[in-house]
């Protein structure tokens, strides 16, 4: 059962008189007591030491012990203080799932106005950090490449596949039948539609984000096919394609570095930025995040400008692709810049170049590589690439002498440890390159080149002293998770059930998959039907585990390098997404404070921003607590009926937990009510409606 709270007007009725002074009338109490509701002197008391056998120091008393302080605390919601830092992805594979959440994010803000008191600060930054540096946008974009048409990705040989899946007018886009699909079951064509005019765009596609919603689909397009619908029919002839212009048309001629509360209406302004050149199409947006935010980095000024010490810091990732954010320590044998021409190359694509002394070792004489940076060979699979262990790993890694590990724990998910004539190293497992660099052979995979993901979850922390104040969001694909394995781009040849021999050599790698099919083969209670079925989430997380497993097998199939590189893990109707396991591995390390919402899941991306909504809800200060509890007090929580009457008592920890000291939380004067300090407040991880009431009963056993 669902259980909610309700919202009222913010007032606070104690059960436990509160204390008076000496000598007041009808208590004479002295020096040191104080007036209990009996009408009794009291012992004040500021630790349970102070008190005698038998008492417990309660709300600043000591009382006989397990007895409890109750207040009774209506659930309005406190107001919030947020500063977000959006990281846009801005290549075309993604702009028109960037328009759609742009659209929807200024409503979900709109929505938490309407709950509580709202103090904002947007600003966003694009994921290509090579070219801004992490700086914030405030150009909107006013075109889009053609390649940000309407398409469709599915398995198609000829025309009549695409008419037969979407309709009359659209063609087939494909390879021969033997590369049309890769290891994991995702497909290399797609289907476009050839458009004559723009009225045929629009009737095509302006409900699109509607789903079944009839009353959105008669609002979108209306009896005339363009009204109200911006799709313009681009290119002509054979290469027409439909798509939709920036809406940006009616943004301001200029714009502030971030928006607020008051100005969010202008979002899109600044989620849709100006194309770039793809010269820099280099996702960095952990990396992104880092530099804008950095207290000591390159945009310091910006930082102290925008964060403010006593808001919530939320950073919001949005991405098709997996992170390949270059950790900048680490230096690539194949990118040298000794000369001038190679210095200002290394520095127009982001990278520094730096003396390398363990190459420079290695080759007996000074050698300057360009560090930061990969060439643009790996920018589609740098997701297989491994993470950056520090400059003596590294140079370990790279000397084909010497060796980086004892055992495949040693390392990364996928990779394993190999030995040859006496030397180990960490080798991929289940993929492969066809070459991996080295200080002997430079040209070659720059392996373990990433920036670690624990490591930058500490750096987004970074700005604020208190770590609770950091939430993160990853929109990114997870895999799609479906009955149907084929659904959920688990082929047969992942599970060894099809394949060539040297296909179920590679199946047989798979452990993670491996696990999936046993679990599979052994489900007595039907999970393999119903996921959602009670007792079925090992089973859920076996399959998920999977997806990810053989995505990755797919990626990095060195039989097939150019098809395997369009390998994806779901496609929707905004184009096909790569499975976005590091931004995943960076929302763990915030563990409540994170959230991984999955575009797998909804094909309009609308259901992906009211998630973050919700993260909001969860983890920011819900309800203020009239006092802030002592170390050795416990509380406990009841949702109380319209009548007054206790209904249901909330777990810690599973339904609520305690913030000892926030800002949101005004600690009023009893007399004057004039802000005295921070109160402590709840994180309630349940939904807020209006009217009921919350009896927060404060105790200890010592």
């Amino acid at each position: 059962m669902l259980r909610v709270l309700h919202a009222g007007l913010l007032l606070l009725v104690v059960q436990a008189a509160w204390s008076c002074s000496s000598g007041s009338s009808g208590c004479p109490c002295q020096d040191g007591y104080s007036c209990q509701e009996e009408v009794k002197c009291v012992k004040q008391c500021d630790s349970p030491e102070a008190c005698g056998e038998g008492e417990s120091c309660i709300g600043g008393m000591c009382q006989e012990t397990g007895k409890q302080q109750s207040y009774i605390v209506p659930a309005t919601l406190a107001p919030l203080k947020l500063d977000v830092l959006w990281v846009t992805d801005p290549s075309t594979a993604l702009c028109r799932g960037t328009t759609v959440v742009a659209r929807h994010f200024p409503v979900a803000v709109e929505e938490l106005k309407k709950q509580r008191d709202l103090d904002l600060r947007v600003a966003v930054i694009s994921n290509k950090s090579s070219n801004n540096h992490g700086t914030f946008a405030n150009t909107p974009a006013t075109w889009f490449l053609p390649a940000c048409g309407e398409y469709r990705v599915a398995p198609c040989i000829e025309d009549t596949d695409c008419e037969d899946m979407f309709g009359l007018n659209w063609v087939c886009n494909s390879y021969s039948a033997d590369l049309l699909y890769n290891f994991n079951g995702s497909a290399n064509s797609y289907c476009i539609f050839r458009c004559v005019d723009d009225g045929e765009c629009c009737k095509e596609f302006c409900t699109q984000e509607c789903g079944e919603d009839e009353a959105c689909k008669a609002d979108m397009c209306l009896e005339i096919p363009d009204a109200g619908c911006s799709f313009q029919c681009v290119n002509g002839g054979d290469n027409s394609i439909c798509s939709e212009p920036p809406d940006t048309t009616d943004c301001p001629a200029e714009l502030p570095v971030w928006l607020t509360e008051e100005s969010i209406e202008h979002f899109k302004c600044l989620a849709l930025v100006s194309n770039e050149p793809y010269s820099a199409n280099l996702e960095q947006g952990m990396r992104a995040a880092w530099l804008a935010l950095d207290p000591e980095g390159p945009n310091s000024e910006q930082s102290a400008a925008f964060l403010r010490d006593d808001a919530y810091l939320l950073y919001v990732f949005v991405s098709d692709e997996e992170d390949c954010s270059i950790d900048e320590d680490f230096c690539a044998p194949n990118y040298r810049c000794d000369s001038e021409a190679e210095e200002a190359k290394c520095d127009k694509t982001g990278g520094t170049c730096k003396l390398d002394v363990a190459y420079s070792y290695v080759r007996g004489e000074e050698t300057r590589l360009c560090c930061g940076v990969i060439k643009k060979d790996y920018y589609g699979i740098c997701g297989l690439l491994g993470e950056f262990k520090g400059t003596e790993h590294h140079s370990l890694a790279y000397d084909p002498t010497k060796t980086d590990c004892q055992s495949d724990e040693d390392c990364e998910d996928n990779w394993y440890c190999k030995e040859t004539a006496g030397i180990r190293k960490c080798k991929p497992n289940v993929f492969s390159f066809p070459y991996l660099a080295d200080y002997g052979h430079p040209p070659g995979a720059p392996i373990f080149s990433l920036m670690p993901a624990a490591d930058v979850g500490q750096l987004l922390r970074g700005p604020k002293e208190d770590p609770t104040q950091v939430l993160v969001a990853a929109i990114a694909a997870y895999g799609r998770v479906d009955a149907e394995d084929t659904a959920s781009f688990i082929s047969p040849k992942c599970l060894g059930e099809e394949g060539t021999e040297k296909e179920k050599k590679l199946a047989s790698k798979l452990d993670k998959c491996l696990l999936y099919k046993d679990a599979k083969d052994s489900d007595t209670l039907g999970c393999n039907r119903d996921l959602a079925k009670e007792g079925c989430e090992q089973f859920y997380q076996s399959k998920l585990a999977c997806i990810e497993q053989c995505f990755v097998a797919s990626k990095g199939n060195a039989d097939h390098i150019q098809m395997a590189r369009n390998t994806y893990s779901c496609a929707t109707e905004l184009g096909a997404w790569d499975f976005g396991g590091r931004y995943n591995k960076l929302v763990q390390m915030f563990g409540p404070n994170g959230l991984a919402s999955n575009a797998c899941m909804d094909h309009t991306l609308k259901s992906n921003v009211q998630d973050i909504a919700d993260l909001l809800a969860r983890r920011t200060v819900s309800v203020c607590l009239p006092r802030v509890p002592e170390e050795w007090e416990t509380l406990a929580v009841t949702v109380l009926a319209a009548d007054g009457s206790e209904q249901t008592e909330l777990a810690p920890g599973e339904d609520f937990t305690v913030k000892s000291s926030t800002s949101s939380c005004c600690l009023p004067h009893p007399e004057t009510g004039v802000c005295t300090g921070s109160s402590a407040g709840l994180l309630l991880n349940l939904p807020v409606i209006p009217s009921a009431q919350l009896k927060v009963d404060y105790s200890t056993d010592r």
